[in-house]
């Protein structure tokens, strides 16, 4: 038996990978490549600091802050503090979506509020820069204490 009229399946996929590796070239030399993930900062703020930026991270939500989900981060030792002070609380709600009652499967989310206690600590100070980097640098590299 011969081979059928055209392009064989081999063949397309090498055409397809070069199509990809030269669309990947061309992107890498126009500076508009993937973007390389954030290293784990070096030196961390004392830990008031590092409570205080954590309160100003979770104040940027204001339908709450997402732990304990798939790309949140988990609830940590400073996370659980800030609870234990009062400055957070923390809630957890059921989740329904359409593919979750198809599979009869409830799913629960934990959201961080911040409380007026909290509000009015984060009022009183002032998130330096480098304060910020550091927090929005550990939750990307995956390394929040």
């Amino acid at each position: 038996m011969g081979r059928l009229a055209g392009i064989s399946i081999a063949q397309q996929a090498r055409e397809t990978w070069k199509a990809r590796v030269a669309a990947e070239r061309e992107a890498k030399r126009e500076g508009r490549g993937p973007q390389k993930r954030e290293r784990a900062p070096h030196t961390q703020p004392p830990e008031s600091r590092r409570l205080v930026a954590l309160l100003w991270n979770i104040a940027r939500w204001p339908d709450g802050y997402v732990v304990n989900a798939e790309d949140s981060p988990p609830l940590t030792p400073d996370l659980r503090l800030l609870i234990r002070r009062g400055y957070v609380v923390l809630e957890r709600r059921t989740a329904y979506s359409v593919w979750a009652a198809v599979r009869e499967v409830r799913q629960r989310e934990s959201v961080l509020r911040l409380t007026a206690a909290g509000r009015a600590h984060l009022a009183g100070t002032v998130v330096s820069e480098a304060e910020r980097a550091y927090i929005r640098s550990a939750l990307v590299s995956g390394t929040l204490r």
